[in-house]
């Protein structure tokens, strides 16, 4: 990783969990040839997050991600970093960018579907205002749903339509 605070003779890595200094030590000899004197570690713990469930209004449990391993090295020879890229141009970064905000776009509509709305339902309640105003008006009578369903009345009264059954079910 870039350190531009550090001297040359220093270069720091994000390493796995299970890498100690001697693992590290080898693999930067093998891989790089890079001969180090001296490898400090460091294990960064990452901040306690709360779960986020979706479609839920109540907060989620608290839990924290998994910790990182940082090492820092001390190089015999000094190394120093190449100039970051101007020009992206090569990399197509423009189609990247594109995609990302297409991606972000469609992921928010993802959202909104699973979770309900935070702003009410306007149309909804205008509608709902409007029946409890013919209501008081007398314009509508209201009934409950199991009498205005035939099969329902049947029920709820005790009626049957089968002539060996009498009385209440």
């Amino acid at each position: 990783m870039r350190t531009p605070h550090h001297p040359p003779k220093y270069a720091s890595f994000w390493v796995p969990l299970w890498f100690n200094k001697l693992d590290f030590k080898n693999y930067l000899k093998n891989v790089y040839n890079v001969d180090v004197l001296h490898i400090r570690s460091y294990v960064q713990q990452s901040k306690v997050e709360r779960e986020q469930r979706p479609g839920s209004r109540t907060p989620g449990r608290l839990f924290r991600p998994q910790a990182r391993k940082r090492m820092t090295v001390e190089l015999v020879d000094p190394f120093i970093y190449p100039e970051e890229e101007k020009d992206l141009s090569p990399w197509e970064s423009e189609t990247f960018k594109k995609e990302l905000k297409q991606n972000q776009e469609l992921s928010k509509e993802e959202s909104r579907a699973i979770q309900p709305p935070m702003e009410p339902d306007l149309k909804r309640r205008e509608g709902i205002a409007e029946q409890a105003q013919d209501f008081l008006q007398g314009r509508q009578r209201w009934r409950p749903s199991w009498q205005s369903i035939p099969t329902d009345t049947r029920v709820m009264q005790g009626t049957s339509r089968s002539p060996g059954i009498r009385g209440t079910i």
